[in-house]
């Protein structure tokens, strides 16, 4: 039989590489140091008491009792304190019976405060109904409310007390444990990108219990480790190459029997606008100034997908002669609706959705994996540089996005290169013409 390890023993054992092997050595009594994977570059030490209970049937079910994470303060626990833990779990057991499993001798002995604070699903709830969060835009709110309620409810009980999360929770098992079979169960599932989210959402949950005083500093258990994030690969939207467009053209141009269909109409639209589906869908007749030919989309509309402090900043889209065909076009069949893109099918909104554009590529004309509509803007940079001679800047600001608004630069450039858009727009409708595009 090994000996006890010493408390010098326990400080130099060696940090087991992230899907290593677990060690367990004795300390005395019946105590063990379990040494675990490392989470992060955090060595992982935990103490446990193997013991045998006698079930009412007679038969004995060997039960592991978990004591604390090794160390010095903040919730863990030294090999004196451990050994004194054991020693008084066996007394206890002496007096109520060999029956008695450890949960009771926990919850006995389990600190006041934890009994008074409030709830994992009380803090979750606080937190989503924050001054702060209510700043979020409201799919960003959605997103989180889901990653609590899909993936972290079913796993952590919504009652448990939100001190138990702590890294060093007096329970033993430590918080960390707790994130760890969230993260695992998601992560069978090779969804490693959403395990990552939900991480980072409950990590933000804690953050907030935090400075509310309900955890201890420096306790979060929500780390997400270079290994977590090298687990998931990331994907761009597929797109194609300037070469692939006529092909592509072909296909949209020759669907249908010539009669008017809403959504290729609109990928139509899209295909000459450059701005996000999202935004494509949501287009309202207020926004268009015909006499100016120019499209104000307001910075707060949710398919721009503007962060919260540019929210403010309007984009702008010339409107070129063809596309100015197709809204010609639309005016016939939503003339006198809201939306340029209305549907009487529309559910959350009386508009298609954006994933519209998404389903027809891919059901109708069977681009699924090739393009998507997210992944055309990539054509549309790229041609606007290599094959029309513009500056990046040109396309990328009629993308919409923003970068000449980060910084210091941000402060003081307001610049909206709308001429050079004007032209820029012109050029690409003529570019998608030649390569087979038919208008409308």
């Amino acid at each position: 039989m090994s000996k006890p390890l010493t408390d010098a023993q326990i400080r130099a054992l060696p940090a087991i590489p992230k899907g290593g092997k677990k060690t367990s050595d004795p300390c005395g009594n019946g105590l063990r140091i379990v040494n675990e994977p490392v989470v992060g570059n955090v060595p992982c030490r935990r103490f446990v008491h193997p013991y045998s209970q006698k079930l009412p049937n007679g038969v004995r079910k060997q039960q592991e009792l978990p004591l604390g994470t090794y160390g010095k303060g903040g919730g863990r626990l030294t090999l004196v304190q451990a050994r004194q833990k054991v020693q008084a779990f066996k007394e206890w057991r002496k007096g109520i019976g060999l029956d008695a499993h450890h949960d009771q001798w926990l919850a006995l002995n389990r600190p006041k405060d934890t009994l008074s604070a409030p709830t994992l699903k009380q803090v979750c709830d606080a937190w989503l109904t924050s001054p702060s969060r209510q700043k979020k835009a409201p799919s960003t709110q959605k997103e989180c409310q889901r990653h609590l309620e899909n993936h972290v409810f079913p796993v952590l009980s919504p009652d448990l007390p939100i001190k138990e999360l702590e890294w060093d929770s007096g329970d033993g098992t430590g918080g960390r444990q707790f994130v760890e079979k969230v993260r695992k169960i998601i992560d069978a599932r090779k969804s490693h990108d959403m395990a990552n989210r939900v991480i980072r959402t409950l990590g933000q949950v804690c953050d907030y219990a935090i400075e509310k005083g309900w955890m201890r500093r420096g306790q979060n258990p929500c780390t997400i480790s270079p290994d977590d994030r090298a687990q998931h690969v990331p994907k761009g939207n597929p797109t194609i190459t300037a070469e692939e467009v006529p092909g592509f053209f072909q296909k949209l141009c020759g669907y249908g029997d010539g009669q008017f269909d809403l959504v290729p109409t609109a990928l139509k639209l899209h295909l000459l606008l450059c701005t996000r589906p999202g935004a494509l869908v949501a287009l309202e007749w207020s926004w268009i100034d015909e006499t100016d030919s120019l499209i104000t989309i307001p910075g707060a509309t949710p398919g721009l997908k503007r962060p919260s402090d540019q929210k403010h900043v309007d984009h702008l889209i010339p409107i070129s002669d063809a596309a100015k065909e197709i809204f010609d076009l639309l005016k016939k069949v939503n003339g006198k609706r809201k939306h340029l893109l209305h549907s009487p099918r529309g559910r959350k909104e009386s508009h298609i959705t954006p994933s519209a554009l998404n389903n027809f590529l891919k059901d109708q004309l069977q681009m699924g994996g090739i393009l998507t509509a997210q992944g055309w803007r990539a054509v549309v940079q790229t041609v606007g540089q290599d094959l029309l001679g513009y500056q990046w800047e040109v396309p990328d600001r009629q993308l919409g996005h923003l970068h000449h608004k980060k910084g210091v630069r941000g402060h003081y450039d307001n610049s909206e290169l709308l001429d050079k858009r004007r032209e820029f727009m012109e050029d690409w409708s003529n570019w998608c013409i030649k390569q087979g595009l038919a208008i409308p």
